[in-house]
Order: C-alpha cells, then sequence, then structure tokens
C-alpha cells in the first residue's frame, strides 16, 4: 500500500507541476487566465489552483512520509477535483473523454487513499528489519 501511496503522492506533484507550467504559460503569453475575474467561478478557480499547488504538494511529501495528515490533504485535493471538474464541465457542456478521465482519476486516487489499508500504512512506520544472525557464528 506504501506504493500506491507512493504514486498518489506522484500525480499529485505532476498535476500541481502542469497547474504552474499552464499558468505560466499564460503569463508568458499576456493572456490573463479567465478565472482572475470576481464571479462563483473566479473564486473557485483560484481555490482550485492554490489547493493543487499548495495542497496537492504536501499532501504528497506527507504521503511519502507515511502521515495521517497528508491522507487528509490528498483525499480533499482529489475530492475537490473531481468535483470542479465535473460541475466546470457539466455547466459548459464540454463533457469529453478529457472531463471524465479526470473525474475518474480523481475519484480512483481518492478511494485507494480512503482505503483502510491506506490509514494502516499510515499509522506507523515499520520497525527496521533485525540482522540475521550468521550461519556457525
Amino acid at each position: 500500500m506504501r506504493v500506491v501511496l507512493t504514486i498518489v503522492g506522484v500525480v499529485l506533484v505532476l498535476d500541481a507541476s502542469v497547474t504552474v507550467l499552464l499558468l505560466l504559460l499564460m503569463m508568458v503569453r499576456g493572456r490573463a487566465p479567465d478565472f482572475l475575474e470576481v464571479s462563483l467561478y473566479g473564486v473557485t478557480s483560484i481555490l482550485l489552483v492554490v489547493l493543487k499547488t499548495v495542497g496537492g504538494v504536501t499532501g504528497a511529501v506527507l504521503l511519502w512520509q507515511s502521515k495521517q495528515l497528508g491522507r487528509a490533504i490528498a483525499a480533499v485535493v482529489l475530492a475537490y477535483n473531481a468535483i470542479f471538474t465535473l460541475i466546470v464541465g457539466m455547466a459548459s457542456g464540454d463533457t469529453g473523454p478529457y472531463m471524465w478521465g479526470t473525474v475518474a482519476l480523481n475519484a480512483a486516487l481518492l478511494v485507494l487513499v480512503g482505503l483502510p489499508a491506506a490509514g494502516e500504512a499510515c499509522k506507523g512506520r515499520v520497525p527496521p528489519a533485525r540482522p540475521r544472525a550468521r550461519a556457525g557464528a
């Protein structure tokens, strides 16, 4: 399960990296992102960007350290990402494979993070293995 949680952490970091790269590309091109307007969509989009960049990376690091807080942060980021993508996709009428793939991926990772085995993996560190006694010693 620790390997699965490591993979979830990698996905969170990649998602945050893509978000930052897209914002940088928009700024380089001189085009302001659509969500920088005062509206419900704007506020929820800014919250999503902050959650992805700050929460995603923080959750990933804490998952890699096998902390329960990392599971909680990762769950919030994944749930918000799935719900936001679903609502915006349905509202805009853009319900293509990209939207459904994003929702499915985030929902699947959310289920993995919420499994009881993930909780057990984050309860404590596995004690180091004891050295084996040498034969004939």
